[in-house]
């Protein structure tokens, strides 16, 4: 398999191109970015109500930072999710949540974790596995994602 640089890949995710190869680069990593004004902002605003209006309480202005990425053959994708203020994001960084829409609710299926989130090809029940901060695998237990080990490697 060639080699692609990682500025080429990351240019063209840049234009909404995206890979998923096998072995050399097994994970695909997900950007949150701003969407103002969306249905995903809107959903997201919704859904976090609570931590925006305490932000706010606290005179912050609470930015919302989405991505819509399908875990599995559901027509409906997920839904990551972070909001980022001074009071809401610490030393390790902002912590993003995933919901899935499920019966016409949104379900929260991974909740408060921190660092880059990575979707892996392989699934379980159904749902690709997840992994956080480059170390910390999920797998899909059937109703959430339940972290499997520590320390686990993605590659």
């Amino acid at each position: 398999m060639k080699r692609f640089s990682k500025s080429l890949l990351k240019s063209l995710s840049l234009l909404g191109i995206s890979f998923c190869f096998t072995a050399e680069a097994s994970a695909s990593v997900v950007h949150v970015s701003r969407h103002p004004g969306s249905n995903l902002e809107k959903i997201a605003a919704s859904l976090n109500a609570d931590l925006i209006k305490d932000s706010q309480l606290h005179n912050e202005k609470p930015r919302i930072f989405t991505a819509s990425v399908h875990l599995s053959e559901a027509k409906t994708p997920a839904l990551f999710v972070q909001i980022q203020s001074g009071r809401l994001c610490g030393a390790s960084g902002c912590s993003t949540s995933v919901y899935i829409l499920k019966n016409g609710k949104w379900n929260n299926i991974l909740d408060d974790v921190n660092g880059e989130i990575s979707v892996l090809p392989e699934r379980h029940k159904g749902m690709a596995n997840l992994l956080v901060d480059g170390t910390d695998k999920w797998i899909w237990d059937g109703n959430r994602y339940i972290e499997q080990s520590a320390g686990a490697n993605a590659s």
